[in-house]
């Protein structure tokens, strides 16, 4: 769990979110995991199905801070996988920013993406600002996007959730 000094840090930092988000339990008991993003963190989801998930297939960065917006993403490890849905309407490295100081966490760890190499230098760049993880996998399916399943137990067995 959240150790206690990060978890009186998770409740002072919730003071800046809306009354809704100090009013669920998530502040209170946060998961041991969460897994947040796009499609592949839902596909990432179901190889570890002890984690919460925190998002929708489809999903871009910004999408993701609205709809999200009065979630704190606590939890023992958090796992993101955001950007690759992104266009040039969204400011990439701004809204991961706006999403990544939401989360209290021991480990972090950014699922690279597979396409768009400036969104890949972005994520790369920010994972070793916040001393996070880069994991990723080249276990692809035919779209070359999203991995296929032996890519997602790869994905979860290098962020150590098990399985």
């Amino acid at each position: 769990m959240i150790p206690k000094l990060c978890t009186t840090v998770a409740l002072t930092v919730g003071l800046a979110f809306s009354a809704s988000a100090i009013a669920t339990d998530t502040l209170a008991q946060p998961s041991t995991c969460q897994i947040i993003g796009d499609s592949i963190a839902v596909g990432t989801q179901s190889f570890s199905k002890q984690c919460k998930l925190v998002g929708i297939g489809g999903i871009n960065t910004w999408q993701f801070n609205q709809m999200y917006k009065n979630n704190l993403l606590a939890s023992d490890i958090v796992v993101i996988s955001l950007g690759t849905n992104d266009h040039e309407g969204v400011n990439t490295r701004q809204e991961l920013i706006k999403m990544r100081e939401r989360v209290l966490a021991y480990s972090v760890y950014w699922i690279m993406p597979s396409i768009k190499p400036h969104i890949q230098q972005v994520v790369a760049e920010l994972a070793t600002q916040y001393g996070d993880f880069v994991i990723s996998t080249t276990k692809l399916q035919a779209d070359g996007i999203h991995p296929a399943w032996s890519g997602y137990r790869e994905l979860v067995e290098l962020a150590q959730l098990g399985s």
